[in-house]
């Protein structure tokens, strides 16, 4: 089961183009050699682990994968009267803050 997670979560597809959202069609490219409901025992356990949040039946968010770019500022609305948050941590894992913007 490691093995396919880290398939999955390395996968160059689900971290370039598809920016960090996995589909059931990539899970099936990406664990071929697996059986469906195995397949559906690793998307569960990403969600339990919270490397995954379904966002719908077939679609999935991988916090780990979402493109590190921040978005233009010119296209969405201002944001100057938007609330904002300041944490400090002596030391803080990589993933803790894209898994709270995607939760």
């Amino acid at each position: 089961m490691t093995n396919a997670i880290y398939r999955i979560i390395t996968d160059q597809e689900l971290r370039g183009p598809a920016a960090g959202r996995l589909t059931r069609e990539m899970t099936r490219r990406i664990l071929g050699d697996y059986e469906s409901y195995h397949r559906d025992l690793i998307l569960n356990l990403l969600k339990r682990f919270e490397l995954a949040y379904p966002a719908r039946d077939d679609i999935w968010y991988l916090p780990g994968a979402l493109p590190q770019d921040e978005p233009a500022s010119a296209s969405g609305p201002a944001w100057s009267d938007a609330l904002t948050f300041e944490y400090e941590y002596p030391e803080l894992p990589e993933s803790v803050i894209t898994r709270f913007i995607v939760r």
